[in-house]
């Protein structure tokens, strides 16, 4: 856990050194606030299902909201252990005494603090200035519901990492398939209004019920546990099988002699 930690706090470092970047990153985020606020103004959803968000802005947001916790989960885990390749630290880690289960925290925590960190200021900006309604939000149940989904798909990101050390690439690869899935699974759109064969598609990815449940837990003031579970098992499953593909990437890589090539 001490090694996990000391990752953390390298990648915090490094990332307050680049100050105008940490700035962009937050202030953009503010902008998808505002666009999606100015979009529910001329956009008619009359008859969609909203999972229980009073409005679209309100269903958009929790979209937002979500898909920062899944992307920081997922592509950003990947990017970050090509990034150690490229800088030639990933071959210096993996020489330590640290397990790889360690290594998959330690490279994960700071994305999924730092996602934590914007989530909240983006939900306070859209109830103070964009008037969010919150009558029937239960904090508790969001916080679960933005745990459980780093949880869940955590191994993904985990196991895009390991294929990644394999081939040198694929982080690309990796952002298109998050933004399709998160695309028709409802992060910003209703299912309802989607193209049936989409709809379909999108009825069956894991990503459904983390932004299902949250926008329950935001705007309905519950029945979000039946998403929770199923973020919960995911997780669990998930998990193992995702630290043995990175240790067996990381295994090939020393054995193939490849481990520092990029």
């Amino acid at each position: 856990m001490s090694a996990s930690l000391t990752l953390a706090w390298r990648d915090f470092v490094t990332t307050r050194s680049y100050r105008a970047a940490l700035v962009f990153d937050l202030v953009w985020g503010v902008v998808d606030l505002l666009l999606y606020f100015f979009i529910s103004k001329i956009v008619n959803l009359a008859g969609a299902d909203l999972h229980g968000a009073p409005s679209y802005f309100a269903f958009a947001v929790a979209g937002v909201l979500g898909s920062l916790i899944v992307g920081s989960a997922t592509a950003e885990i990947a990017s970050r252990i090509r990034e150690e390749q490229l800088t030639g630290t990933l071959e210096l880690l993996t020489a330590q005494p640290i397990h790889t289960a360690e290594l998959a925290l330690g490279t994960a925590v700071f994305p999924l603090l730092y996602a934590v960190v914007r989530v909240a200021l983006y939900f306070a900006i859209a109830v103070v200035a964009l008037d969010l309604p919150t009558a029937h939000t239960d904090l508790l149940g969001a916080t679960v519901l933005l745990l459980l989904s780093a949880f869940a798909f955590l191994p993904l990101g985990i196991a895009a990492a390991a294929v990644t050390v394999v081939l040198k690439r694929g982080s690309a690869i990796v952002d298109a398939g998050v933004f399709a899935m998160t695309f028709v699974s409802g992060a910003l759109f209703p299912l309802s209004v989607l193209p049936g064969w989409l709809r379909a598609i999108g009825r069956v990815m894991p990503t459904k019920p983390a932004f299902d449940g949250l926008r329950h837990a935001l705007f309905g003031g519950g029945g979000w546990g039946g998403d929770a579970l199923i973020l919960l098992t995911i997780g669990c499953i998930g998990a193992p099988l995702s630290v043995a593909l990175l240790d067996a990437g990381l295994r090939h890589a020393r054995r193939t002699g490849t481990l520092a090539q990029y």
